[in-house]
């Protein structure tokens, strides 16, 4: 994963959710949910979606970018 927990926002939620699932998965044996979405499977595939997510932010980002810089430069005087 490229992002930090230096970052801003959404990736430091998810470098944030990264250290609970390795601290879940350092529990083997006692950590056991009763809600099967809570599962260590279930959790990292929901952090693996949530870096997925990430990175088609960041895929975007330059487009985004690119419009902001056109719709400004369209109000200048």
């Amino acid at each position: 994963m490229s992002h930090s927990t230096s970052e801003t926002g959404h990736a430091v939620n998810v470098a944030n959710f990264r250290k609970l699932i390795e601290a879940v998965a350092t529990m083997s044996g006692t950590y056991n949910p009763t809600n099967p979405r809570l599962t260590l499977n279930e959790l990292q595939m929901l952090e693996n979606n949530a870096v997925a997510s990430l990175a088609e932010v960041d895929n975007h980002k330059p487009d985004y970018l690119n419009a902001i810089g056109e719709r400004t430069a369209a109000f200048e005087p």
